[in-house]
This record gives C-alpha cells, sequence and structure tokens, in this order.
C-alpha cells in the first residue's frame, strides 16, 4: 500500500513542480492562491492516507518553517536523522496569517510572500526532490482559523498592562519598539523570546518580509503568528503522526507549552520527539553541512539514525530533560563525526 502511495505522490510532487513554474510567470497573487488550493484538493485523499502511511510504517520528519534556507544548507540537519522528510507546504498557513483586515500593505506583503515560497520550492525540488517531499499538513484550516485567530490575539494582548480588544486600537496606541517595550506588563519583558532585537531584524529581513515601518505591527506579527503556527503544528503532529521538524525558538517553545492543553496521556514521548530535532538542528556541526552532499546523503541512510532515546540509561519513570535529550543528541553528532572522518572535539 505505501509504495502505490508513494509512486502517487511523486506523480503529484512533478505536478506540482509543472504548476509552480507556470505561476511563476503570473501576478495575480488571488489566482495563483486559489489555483495552488484547488491542485492540492484534488489530492486531498492520496496525501491524508500518505501522510498516515508513512507516520505509521516509518519515522517520518516535516521541516515546519516557511523560510527553509538552501544557502543555509537546512536539509542538513533534516536528513540527518529519520527515514522519510517533508516540508511543510505554507500557502494555505500564508493565506490566513496575511489577511489582517486593517493592515494597508497586506497584498503587497502577501505578494512578495508568495513569490518567495514558489521560487524556494522549485529550488528544492529540482536540487533535493528525491529525497524530500513538498506537501500541506493540513486541509480546510479556514473552518477553524477564526478561533486559532482569537484565541492569539487574546494572548497577544494579554501580554500588555493596558487592554486592547483589536489590532487597530493596539497599531494606533502604540508605534515604535520602545512603546512595545513599555507597554508590556513586566513579567513578559523578562522573557527572551518574546521581546529581542531578534525579532525586529529577522522579521524585516528582505528576504522573508518587506520592511514594515511599524515596529509595533513586526511585534504582532512575530508574536501571534508564532503562536498560530505553533498550534497549527501541534495539531497536525497529533493528526499525522509526522513528527515537526521545528527551527524557530519562539514556535518550538509555544509548541512544547500548547501539547500539555490537549489532554494526551503520552506527553513526555511528545516533547521528546519534538525536542530531540529542535536541539538538533541547533547544536549541528558547520563541518557536516559542508561535505559533497550526495556523499552525506549516502552515509546518513546507510547509517540510518532514529531518534529513540537510550532505553538502557533511562528509567521508566525519568522525564526526558533538555539535558538527556542534549546528550543523545551529542552521541547522534559523534556518530556522524566519526564516520565522516570528522575530529570530535565535543
Amino acid at each position: 500500500m505505501l509504495k502505490i502511495l508513494e509512486q502517487e505522490i511523486i506523480t503529484i510532487q512533478k505536478d506540482y513542480l509543472k504548476l509552480l513554474k507556470e505561476l511563476l510567470k503570473a501576478s495575480d497573487t488571488k489566482n495563483i492562491i486559489k489555483t495552488l488550493s484547488y491542485f492540492w484538493y484534488s489530492h486531498h485523499k492520496s496525501i491524508t492516507l500518505y501522510l498516515k502511511a508513512i507516520s505509521e510504517d516509518v519515522e517520518t520528519y516535516v521541516f515546519t518553517d516557511a523560510n527553509f534556507s538552501i544557502n543555509n544548507n537546512d536539509i542538513y540537519p533534516l536528513l540527518a536523522i529519520g527515514n522519510k522528510h517533508l516540508i511543510a507546504e505554507p500557502i494555505f498557513q500564508l493565506l490566513e496569517t496575511s489577511s489582517y483586515p486593517d493592515i494597508d500593505d497586506k497584498i503587497s506583503i502577501f505578494a512578495h510572500l508568495t513569490t518567495v515560497v514558489i521560487k524556494l520550492h522549485i529550488d528544492i525540488m529540482e536540487k533535493y526532490g528525491h529525497y524530500i517531499h513538498i506537501l500541506p499538513m493540513r486541509f480546510g484550516l479556514s473552518a477553524d482559523y477564526n478561533e486559532i485567530r482569537k484565541t492569539g490575539l487574546k494572548i497577544f494582548f494579554s501580554l500588555f498592562k493596558e487592554e486592547y480588544y483589536t489590532l487597530e486600537e493596539y497599531i494606533t496606541k502604540i508605534k515604535t519598539k520602545a512603546d512595545v517595550y513599555k507597554g508590556l506588563k513586566d513579567a513578559y519583558k523578562r522573557i527572551p523570546h518574546i521581546f529581542s532585537d531578534e525579532i525586529f531584524q529577522n522579521s524585516a529581513n528582505k528576504d522573508i518580509l518587506p520592511t514594515l515601518s511599524n515596529e509595533s505591527f513586526i511585534f504582532f506579527h512575530y508574536t501571534v503568528t508564532r503562536w498560530e503556527q505553533a498550534y497549527i503544528i501541534a495539531c497536525n503532529f497529533l493528526d499525522s503522526g509526522v513528527i515537526p521538524f521545528i527551527k524557530d525558538p519562539a514556535i518550538f517553545f509555544h509548541t512544547l507549552n500548547i501539547l500539555p492543553m490537549f489532554n494526551i496521556s503520552n506527553t513526555d514521548d511528545y516533547l521528546y520527539k519534538i525536542t530531540y530535532p529542535h536541539i538538533l538542528f541547533h547544536m549541528f556541526p558547520e563541518e557536516l553541512s559542508n561535505i559533497q552532499f550526495d556523499r552525506y546523503r549516502q552515509t546518513i541512510k546507510k547509517l540510518s539514525i532514529i531518534s529513540k532515546f537510550d532505553n538502557q540509561t533511562r528509567n521508566e519513570s525519568e522525564e526526558y530533560s533538555p539535558e538527556a535529550i542534549e546528550s543523545e543528541v551529542l552521541k547522534h553528532i559523534k556518530k556522524l563525526k566519526l564516520e565522516f572522518g570528522i575530529p570530535i572535539l565535543i
């Protein structure tokens, strides 16, 4: 069954690449999104069956960030673990997270994002299509997105001393980074990933977003959209069983905090599965990313490393602490370095 579905997904990927090249010539963003939506919905059943089949049969990881980078060799840590590897198709989510009704430049932002994603996906599929599939992880997002958005806004507004009820009201009263910091409740000023210069530097990155003039909207975009992404990632993980490979620290921490809300029985296992690849990504040594890709991929496939905690060193009652997971990741990296003849300094 899995082999049949795999062949069908390969055909879908070829058709998707062809469609992207055609859409790259188009200028009507709304029509581009509509075309992509029709394309993915026409393959809804096959994709859903495939995701379920691979999550039950092999250890599968999905890269969840829209800003997957080929230049930074994000593909190397992604392929370092597991059997199957996916990149989440972000068009549906971009459509929702760019739909703020009271932001004048939303159309130009969304058009820019759409073009960036299309070019990136063409590049990924032409270079690495044999190793990675690009698939939507969730259909019918619009059906429940209003509730996600309402909750995200409530959480965001709760960060501030003054009460806000709409995004327009918030942007009218708070405009600069200094205003944001002054308006935050004291407890949240001490959370590094909630307020830092990195938020404003990354969010204004011209490769991802055109520079925004309103710093308060940059902060809103960073905070709320990352909470929304984390919630969707948690839902996808619990629904499909495909393990998220989360690059962004804020999204990662939000996901860890959101998962217990679902009252699942094996929370520790879920938290471990999410934490391992995140730590691996941020500890991944540059020397491994410099290895010629074909050699790297063949060696990784031969090693077939799976992210399972060493049961011989762990009691059943022991929690998956970050320190213990980091120790496992270091063993993983050491094994890779030995295989490639790289000096071990860790």
